[in-house]
Parts: C-alpha cells; sequence; structure tokens
C-alpha cells in the first residue's frame, strides 16, 4: 500500500492548521492594537474578509478533490 496519499493529506493538514493559526493570532494582534477603535474595527473586517475567501478556496479544492476520487 502506497503511503504518499497519507503524507500528502497530513502535509495539507498541517498547512490548514498553520493558515487558521495565522489568522488567529492576526486576530488576536490587532485585538492588542492601540489604534482607534473604527480602525480597529476595519482591520478586523478586512482580516475576517481574507479568512473567508481562504476558506471558500479550501471548500473548492475539496470539492474537486472529491468530484475526481468519485470519478475513478
Amino acid at each position: 500500500m502506497n503511503s504518499e496519499p497519507n503524507s500528502t493529506s497530513n502535509h495539507i493538514r498541517c498547512l490548514l492548521n498553520e493558515l487558521n493559526q495565522l489568522y488567529r493570532t492576526r486576530l488576536n494582534d490587532e485585538a492588542g492594537n492601540e489604534n482607534n477603535n473604527n480602525d480597529l474595527l476595519n482591520a478586523k473586517i478586512r482580516l475576517l474578509e481574507r479568512y473567508v475567501r481562504d476558506l471558500l478556496e479550501q471548500n473548492e479544492a475539496l470539492v474537486r478533490t472529491v468530484d475526481e476520487m468519485d470519478g475513478k
């Protein structure tokens, strides 16, 4: 049995965990920022919008992968 898919899925899982941790860290950093409240909220909104776009791309990749696996 080939272990490559396992190592690939583990690698992808690690990358996704790192990406999620990066966003969590950035949100926490913004919370500690001393900018005025409006600037802080705008920065959080921009960060969350990027996070949602990344999650949508991840979901699209997951759907493509499942479709490819179903086609085999």
